[in-house]
């Protein structure tokens, strides 16, 4: 945790001590070779801590046993390195090394806790970090990618049709020739991929959106994700109708096509445990039928399990879809022209039981866990980034069952995709636009937090009533 924080003391110290040098003669490679991996290892290193502190934070402040003086605690400790490692490993030297400002505040916090109290909050972060740690990855075929600084790679050509990258000798590069023209940057790092399945390598590179200096929000807009309609506002205004309509049948027409595929993959299974059998008996009759059953394999293998068809057919659906969001999203921001945009954090909720019989609840369901996860979501992080519009998450509890103007609970819903709702005082609305505006309006609410539990948001919506 200590050693990677700083990338250039590590490598200074790898240097001085020659490890460097055993490096380069042990893998044949060059100096900057090792120090480009390792400051990629660091980065990654520190980026999973990073997302390990903050999925901590987000436990705590989701458990109700923990209270206000303990999650100070814990925020403290999670908010320097050096904290977080004493914490895990009590190790008074890291302690010790800290700024007297630091260890005075960490000690004004231990002594606003009991010693219980203190000793639950250092137990609780220690077994949150064993549960939420990330395992490195085994070294297997997934490992098949390489970055590449700037310096160890070149375009040629006249339309920059060729790449030469650097090589395990001193000053000679291997070149190979690119499908297409290079058309991005020359400048900033490259990631180069081996493809075992299509056997070629490919190159990415790294985007960044260009932000529209022209564009100028106007209002805050809350939005309602769904599925019949991509995005519902609070302005009343609806943006991606006819969704379900597209992906409906794309969908169930891609669940016919993988169920004929089935039967070939039981037929697979039960022919590599028979040769599996067979392995064992070397006799003449046993040898005969293996190798009868691995040319049945094979031409199963390549005539009916083929992945290039398939890999196409779901390339083609995610393109459409995604073409289909991105309209969408464009289409909002230019005629609402929001300064910020305000959506629920759908990332930790849990899909109630399906009701035994109810045929739609199990078509939606299945049409949803068919959707691309997280589509919609990074696409307005892109958008969001390019316009230079603030985006923000709060908690989803009760947001479509509630009425934004009176507060009453909503008393059914109806219409072709569930849409409609009727309130006891204001009449008939839309809930998709009214859970948008419940949503807009939980940005500013002090009571109802990203992760305050729902059972509470239920118990505070029913007291904001008007009668």
């Amino acid at each position: 945790m200590l050693d990677v924080k700083q990338y250039f003391n590590l490598r200074n110290e790898l240097v001085k001590s020659s490890q460097g040098n055993a490096y380069a003669e042990k893998y044949h490679f060059l100096q900057k070779h090792w120090k480009y991996a390792l400051r990629d290892a660091c980065a990654n290193i520190n980026a999973m801590l990073s997302n390990l502190a903050n999925q901590i934070r987000k436990a705590v402040q989701a458990n109700e046993l923990v209270d206000e003086d303990e999650q100070h605690l814990i925020y403290y400790l999670l908010s320097m390195r050096e904290l977080w490692y004493y914490a895990l490993t009590a190790d008074q030297a890291v302690l010790a090394q800290l700024k007297p400002a630091y260890r005075k505040h960490l000690s004004e916090l231990e002594q606003s806790v009991t010693a219980k109290q203190r000793k639950h909050a250092y137990s609780y972060l220690r077994r949150l970090t064993r549960r939420y740690k990330y395992v490195p990855r085994k070294h297997t075929n997934l490992n098949r990618s390489m970055a590449y600084d700037e310096n160890m790679y070149r375009f040629q050509g006249e339309e920059l049709k060729q790449v030469a990258i650097s090589s395990g000798v001193s000053r000679q590069q291997f070149a190979f020739s690119l499908t297409s023209p290079w058309h991005y940057r020359l400048k900033g790092d490259l990631q180069i991929i081996l493809d075992r399945d299509k056997k070629r390598i490919e190159i990415h590179k790294v985007i960044q959106a260009r932000q529209k200096k022209k564009y100028q929000g106007k209002q805050k807009l809350g939005i309602d994700k769904g599925l019949a309609t991509l995005v519902s506002c609070s302005s009343g205004q609806e943006y991606g109708k006819g969704l379900s309509q597209l992906t409906g049948p794309q969908i169930e027409k891609e669940s016919r096509y993988l169920a004929q595929r089935n039967p070939y993959y039981g037929r697979r299974y039960q022919l590599k445990k028979q040769i599996e059998k067979l392995n064992h008996v070397q006799t003449r009759t046993a040898i005969i039928k293996r190798n009868q059953l691995s040319v049945e394999l094979k031409q199963i293998e390549s005539n009916n399990l083929g992945h290039k068809r398939k890999d196409r057919r779901h390339e083609a659906l995610r393109a459409c879809r995604e073409s289909f969001i991105n309209h969408a999203i464009k289409e909002m921001i230019e005629h609402e022209a929001p300064s910020l945009i305000v959506k629920e954090d759908l990332t930790f909720t849990k899909d109630k039981a399906t009701k035994k019989g109810n045929k739609y609840e199990r078509k939606a369901r299945r049409n949803l866990s068919s959707w691309t996860k997280g589509t919609l979501n990074t696409r307005l992080e892109y958008y969001c980034q390019q316009y230079s519009i603030d985006l923000k998450d709060v908690n989803p509890a009760y947001t479509s069952q509630y009425c934004p103007n009176c507060g009453r609970h909503f008393e059914f819903r109806f219409g072709k995709h569930n849409e409609k709702t009727i309130c006891p005082n204001c009449g008939e609305m839309n809930c998709n636009i009214a859970a948008s505006r419940n949503i807009l309006a939980r940005a500013n609410d002090k009571e109802i937090a990203l992760y305050t539990p729902y059972d509470k948001v239920k118990a505070i919506l029913d007291q904001r009533i008007v009668s």
